[in-house]
């Protein structure tokens, strides 16, 4: 991975962190999708055809599923990010025991030196 997308992926990190609650969020997504019911069009003669765009009885309005999808495309959202957040916490932590594991093994090396460093030659 370069070092452009550390930065990014960091950069994405903090704005994650700085961004509003949730449910402010939710509702300012469900906000921008919903969309404005079109105007019934009627024929010349309004006795003589129904409306166009009329919905069928117990048919949900164009503003109803927009702001569905929005809400079911935030939660989606919030899944993988917590799904992402959970793997980058454990590779994180793994990374630290080998690290840990490491600086032990450089420790002892040390040690090793400066012990044979001291003994006196034969």
């Amino acid at each position: 991975m370069s070092k452009h997308k550390h930065v990014d992926a960091a950069a994405h990190a903090n704005q994650a962190s700085e961004a509003s609650p949730p449910e402010a969020s939710r509702a300012e997504i469900v906000n921008h999708a919903t969309v404005a019911a079109p105007a019934a069009t009627v024929a010349p003669t309004a006795a003589a055809a129904p409306a166009v765009d009329a919905a069928p009885a117990g048919a949900a309005t164009p503003a109803a599923t927009a702001a569905r999808v929005a809400s079911s495309l935030y939660d989606v959202g919030v899944t993988w990010a917590q799904m992402g957040i959970g793997l980058g916490k454990t590779a994180l932590e793994s990374l630290a025991r080998a690290l840990d594991r490491t600086a032990k093994l450089l420790g002892d090396l040390q040690t090793q030196i400066k012990v044979n460093a001291e003994k006196p030659s034969a």
